[in-house]
C-alpha cells in the first residue's frame, strides 16, 4: 500500500470522487520528511475498506528536462523552497485545506486527515477501526441498518476463538446497534453522559480505562 502519483490529468479526475491528502514534493524525494510521508501512506493504505474513499497522493516536481508537474505546483502556489507541502482536497468541492504543522510529525498529519476526511486512522482505546466504519455507516441517513448489523455480526463471528480483546471490543458495536434500535437515536449521547458521570466516582484504573474505551466506541456512532 502506498501513494498515488498524480499529474494534471489524474488529479482533477480523482478529486471529484475521493478525499485526498496530496503531498507536493520533488520528483525524487528523499530524507526524513519523505520517510514520514511513506510511513503514513502505508498506514492509511493498510486500513483497507475502513479508509473509505480516501487517498494519499503526491505530485512530484521535475525541476529539469520536461519539468513534469510544474503546472500543478504553480496552480496551487507551491513554494519550491518549502517542499514537501501537504494539502487536503475535499471531493466534489473546490475546497483545498493547507496542513501547517511539522512535516515529520506523523501523528499530527494523521490527525489532520482524520479531522477533514472523517475517518479513523489512529486506533482509539477500545475501538476497532473496521467496526468504526460500520458504525459511521449505521447512523448515516438512509442506511440499511439490518444489513449493516448483519455484516457486523458476520465479522465478529469470523474471529478465531482466542483471548485477544478485539472480538470483545467488536461485539460492543453490535450491542450499541441493538440499543439504538430499542431506545432511539439519542442513545449514544445519553449513554456517554451516563458513563462520564460514573467516571467522576471512585473507580479502579482498569475500570476507568474500560469506561473510556466504551465512550470511544459510542463516539463512533455520532
Amino acid at each position: 500500500a502506498g501513494a498515488v502519483h498524480l499529474d494534471s490529468t489524474t488529479l482533477p479526475k480523482l478529486r471529484a470522487s475521493h478525499n485526498m491528502l496530496v503531498c507536493f514534493d520533488k520528483y525524487i524525494p528523499y530524507g526524513g520528511k519523505h520517510d514520514t510521508f511513506k510511513a503514513l501512506a502505508k498506514q492509511i493504505g493498510d486500513l483497507g475498506e475502513a479508509g473509505g474513499d480516501f487517498l494519499v497522493a503526491w505530485v512530484g516536481l521535475q525541476e529539469y528536462g520536461d519539468e513534469l508537474n510544474k503546472d500543478l505546483h504553480e496552480e496551487y502556489g507551491i513554494d519550491s523552497q518549502k517542499l514537501p507541502v501537504y494539502k487536503f482536497f475535499k471531493k466534489d468541492t473546490q475546497e483545498v485545506i493547507d496542513y501547517k504543522g511539522a512535516k515529520t510529525a506523523k501523528k499530527k498529519i494523521l490527525s489532520f486527515i482524520e479531522e477533514h476526511a472523517g475517518i479513523y486512522i489512529t486506533v482509539r482505546p477500545g475501538c476497532v477501526p473496521k467496526f468504526d466504519e460500520l458504525a459511521k455507516q449505521y447512523v448515516a441517513e438512509g442506511a440499511d441498518r439490518p444489513a449493516i448489523k448483519a455484516k457486523a455480526e458476520e465479522m465478529v463471528a469470523a474471529y478465531k476463538s482466542s483471548d485477544d480483546k478485539e472480538p470483545q471490543a467488536a461485539a460492543q458495536y453490535i450491542k450499541i446497534m441493538d440499543k439504538i434500535e430499542a431506545k432511539g437515536e439519542n442513545y449514544p449521547k445519553e449513554e456517554t453522559g451516563r458513563i462520564e458521570k460514573l467516571l467522576g466516582g471512585s473507580l479502579s484504573d482498569a475500570k476507568k480505562d474500560d469506561f473510556r474505551g466504551r465512550i470511544n466506541v459510542l463516539a463512533s456512532f455520532s
